[in-house]
């Protein structure tokens, strides 16, 4: 159980951070922070992708997780050399992420009560 809220935490982490960088874009800073940001979003996912392997999860959602791996990846590459990143382009492997957080959660947590309070807690 504690590996799979681990996985869970670190996929939400690296779907949702990135959209830290809509409140950054309308700061207007030129510090490159993008690229921190991507990183850690970037190593993040393939940390919950390595403890995918470990829970034994079947092929669909290995495939699936590779897919936003590399997409995230592609955005990290275009827009390393950039002094600054549009919002939308980063908007994109965070949706991805996020949907497929909620796809394995349908499929690997069971719907009573008792499984969801201690998910929560």
């Amino acid at each position: 159980m504690l590996t799979l809220l681990l996985t869970f935490t670190l996929f939400l982490f690296g779907a949702l951070f990135p959209l830290f960088l809509w409140i950054v874009d309308r700061e207007r800073l030129e510090i490159k922070i993008h690229r921190f940001v991507l990183i850690l979003a970037l190593s993040t996912v393939a940390g919950g992708f390595l403890l995918t392997l470990l829970i034994g999860l079947n092929g669909t959602f290995l495939v699936v997780v590779l897919v936003w791996i590399i997409f995230l990846l592609a955005v990290t590459l275009f827009s390393w050399g950039r002094p600054r990143v549009e919002s939308w382009i980063v908007t994109v492997p965070s949706i991805i992420g996020i949907f497929f957080t909620a796809w394995i959660a349908g499929h690997l947590i069971n719907a009573d009560l008792i499984s969801i309070l201690v998910l929560i807690l």
